[in-house]
């Protein structure tokens, strides 16, 4: 009895190894066929793949990424037949080409047993894969318009990651122009959508920082914000660096390293980044703006602040901020003239002084009302202005500015 059952579970193995064997030739001849099941060839193939017998085969793997090729060309066909394909059929099958020939190419490329490589299938699926390629950018295209951005990137992360497969090597099939620069850019706003490894996405965006001049501002713009939000001030600043350097006419990087420096309590090396962007721009009223906000906030330099803050003017006389700010600076000297007036006992000097207060108010006046003027939704200005309409005894200009606050 036990040698029978013995018998009998030898025959068995023998017959399911031979039965997957047959599995990978059926999947083959099916997948030959005008018209071919592949809901069924994929079981099959599915089958071969999972059997100690047959997983180990190079074919078998090949024979799988064969199926998946045959399902991506049955729904190329239909528009050329006038059909509307199914996209997500479509491109779902040409995703899963790729990583089944990875298999197969690695299977293929094992010695025999006289220690001899002898590839069967690299041709094969080198050709499939050249002939494909470019589907793999319509397909993330596909997936990043559906909100599918995991896939999206592994799509576009295949078309660029094959000229590096081993099956390649050696061969020019790398492309590095601008329409492809801005796949990779794509590929990075997908994998900014989806993932949450932080080092991952800031890798990636590291490595497309200089991508043919595609959108490379905003590569910067995007990692610095990322150091940003990783505490990462190191990798913050040198961006922010690097920005400035390479886009000298965007603001944003050199205003973005003036706020760190002011918020940091830097304000020399401030004033030094802004004095070398303004050798660069001297016609910029907003660096003389800039340059005036760090010499009255961070060097309490009021002479320093309002001439710079003149030269914005004098640059651009509509610059409101420019003018917002002037009328600031002789605002808040009337409030420290009016707090000194109101400590002095002796009446006539007191008089003396609070009229010099209320001339001062009346200096900071007509920057305020240009500046809403100019901006008249602005609060703050109309916030000043109210203050001193009401110091100056202005009953008509205060109730007409207050009425607007009320709104």
């Amino acid at each position: 009895m036990k040698k029978l059952s013995l018998t009998i579970v030898l025959c068995l193995t023998v017959a399911l190894s031979f039965g997957q064997k047959k599995a990978v030739a059926d999947v083959k001849r099916e997948i030959g066929n005008a018209k071919p099941n592949i809901e069924d060839a994929r079981n099959l193939i599915k089958g071969a793949m999972q059997d100690p017998e047959t997983m180990d085969n190079a074919e078998t793997w090949f024979v799988a990424g064969k199926v998946e090729d045959k399902q991506f060309s049955m729904e190329q066909q239909k528009e050329l037949l006038g059909q509307t394909p199914d996209e997500l059929v479509m491109y779902s099958a040409l995703q899963r080409i790729k990583p089944f020939f990875l298999v197969a190419d690695s299977l293929d490329q094992l010695p025999d047993a006289k220690g001899k490589v002898k590839p069967k299938f690299r041709k094969d699926m080198k050709s499939i894969l050249l002939a494909n390629r470019l589907h793999y950018l319509n397909a993330g295209g596909f997936f990043y318009n559906k909100g599918d951005y995991e896939n999206a990137f592994d799509m576009f992360n295949q078309f660029f990651s094959m000229p590096k497969m081993n099956m390649f090597e050696g061969e020019n099939i790398a492309v590095n122009d601008t329409a492809y620069a801005q796949f990779r850019y794509y590929a990075g706003l997908a994998l900014a959508q989806f993932s949450t490894d932080t080092t991952k996405i800031i890798s990636y965006f590291e490595s497309i920082k200089n991508n043919n001049g595609y959108n490379e501002e905003d590569v910067l713009k995007f990692l610095s914000s990322l150091y940003e939000q990783t505490n990462n001030t190191v990798g913050m600043v040198n961006t922010l660096r690097e920005g400035v350097e390479r886009f000298p006419n965007d603001s944003f990087f050199m205003l973005s390293l003036i706020n760190h420096y002011i918020y940091s309590d830097q304000g020399d090396a401030a004033i030094k980044m802004i004095t070398k962007a303004i050798e660069l721009s001297p016609n910029n009223a907003e660096l003389y703006n800039v340059l005036g906000i760090v010499f009255e906030n961070s060097k309490k330099d009021n002479d320093a602040a309002k001439a710079n803050y003149e030269k914005a003017l004098s640059i651009d006389p509509n610059y409101v901020e420019a003018i917002g700010n002037l009328g600031r600076i002789f605002y808040n000297r009337a409030v420290e003239a009016q707090v000194a007036a109101n400590e002095i006992s002796d009446n006539k000097k007191y008089e003396a002084a609070r009229a010099q207060a209320m001339d001062m108010f009346r200096e900071a006046l007509p920057f305020f009302e240009r500046a809403h003027q100019l901006r008249p939704e602005d609060r703050d200005y109309m916030i000043a202005l109210s203050r001193i309409y009401y110091v100056l005894n202005m009953g008509d200009k205060y109730d007409e500015i207050d009425a607007k606050l009320n709104q």
